[in-house]
């Protein structure tokens, strides 16, 4: 046993994402299996030291009620102060995995496939305007670098994101519309279209195994000390 996981926590979950890549790939399958990983850390940490909040909306201009634009991360990880305030150390977007990942190869082995830079690509896309409407809704510090998780089915990176400018907090990388995320669908067209889609410059985990335990494991740690600032005044 190790104070990240244990034995039977690390098979339960390699279990769990074996299964989730079989059959029909399923975003939806990609977001139990993410979520079980983390109540897997919380036996570890306690209950009591962060809350999953799925699908939590953070409007764009919280100071603009009329204004209905608004990012939700697939999970935020936070607490909720006795005031019914929430305040978050980071995040999760996640992603359909890819055909490669069906029988979960090596990380080192599908981290330059262009179909899996594609879809970290295009999480890391919707996670920055997350993290923007994050700080601009005071649940995230605002002069920090704050770390998010970006996640293609089994498989995740750790990435950082800001500190932002105040230009940079009043422009969406990702606009969603009733076309169906197009801006996001063109984005992705002209990455498959080009040769050499950005690389993955993190390391690439896969839940189930202890690497990616200690990961997830320190992630935590280290950005439950967000929660101690009180830079949380924006603008």
């Amino acid at each position: 046993m190790n104070r990240f996981q244990d034995h039977e926590s690390l098979l339960y979950l390699h279990k769990l994402a074996y299964a989730s890549v079989q059959g029909v790939l399923d975003e939806s399958v990609a977001y139990g299996i993410v979520n079980e990983m983390l109540i897997e850390h919380k036996q570890v940490l306690g209950r009591d030291f962060f809350i999953i909040f799925p699908q939590l909306r953070l409007p764009w201009n919280p100071d603009r009620p009329k204004d209905r634009r608004g990012n939700i991360p697939d999970v935020g990880l936070g607490r909720l102060t006795g005031s019914g305030v929430r305040h978050l150390q980071g995040g999760i977007e996640q992603k359909v995995a890819t055909e490669l990942m069906r029988n979960l190869p090596n990380p080192d082995s599908i981290v330059h496939d262009k179909a899996v830079q594609l879809s970290i690509n295009r999480a890391i896309i919707q996670a920055e305007d997350q993290v923007k409407a994050a700080v601009k809704n005071g649940a995230i510090p605002c002069n920090t670098a704050i770390d998010w998780i970006i996640a293609s089915g089994p498989y995740f990176i750790i990435t950082s994101f800001g500190p932002f400018t105040e230009a940079q907090l009043s422009t969406r990388s990702h606009r969603p519309n009733a076309s169906g995320d197009a801006l996001l669908a063109e984005i992705a067209q002209e990455l498959k279209d080009t040769a050499d889609s950005t690389p993955i410059t993190k390391t690439l985990h896969l839940i189930g195994t202890e690497e990616a335990a200690v990961a997830v494991h320190n992630y935590l740690v280290s950005g439950a000390q967000l929660y101690n600032s009180t830079d949380r005044n924006y603008p």
